[in-house]
């Protein structure tokens, strides 16, 4: 089986006092055609998203060019779900606060548990959706989440933090 892992295309920013869950912006609209339009030639068999907007958006460009039924699990959410605010990692400087603040709870010591945890629940989600009985016959499968959680799956592989 191969596997797809794709990043969203580019969601909107959002600043708000309570959780937010941006969905594209036209631009991440445009990625997500382009992405469809590249898979043409070999289309997944299989489609599944977390269930934030902005995979969702994305996955929905390929169940409609592939005339498939995409699926969602809640495992395969990004870590930053539940967040006040979502500024796309395009946009932020090295300086910018929000981005001090994301690698200093996050990437930083005190983020190592957290880290732990997330990877064991992508990983296992990503297990349990490969190896389910009408998913373990296809031929390829595209699995549309978020950056950390390709990582997360990433370091997995290879045995890293």
């Amino acid at each position: 089986m191969e596997i797809l892992l794709i990043r969203h295309g580019l969601p909107i920013r959002i600043e708000s006092d309570g959780p937010v869950d941006p969905p594209l912006a036209p631009e991440g609209h445009a990625q997500a055609a382009a992405l469809a339009r590249w898979l043409r030639a070999t289309p997944p068999d299989v489609v599944v998203s977390s269930t934030m907007s902005r995979a969702i958006d994305t996955a929905r460009h390929l169940t409609d060019a592939f005339a498939i039924e995409g699926r969602r699990d809640a495992d395969l959410c990004e870590f930053d779900r539940g967040a006040n605010v979502y500024i796309p990692l395009e946009q932020l400087g090295p300086d910018d606060p929000h981005m001090v603040r994301l690698i200093e709870d996050w990437f930083g010591p005190a983020g190592a548990a957290r880290r732990a945890v997330f990877q064991q629940r992508v990983v296992t989600a990503l297990g349990r959706f490969v190896t389910a009985p009408d998913v373990a016959d296809a031929a390829r499968c595209a699995v549309v989440c978020h950056g950390g959680v390709v990582n997360a799956v990433l370091a997995s592989v290879l045995g890293t933090d």
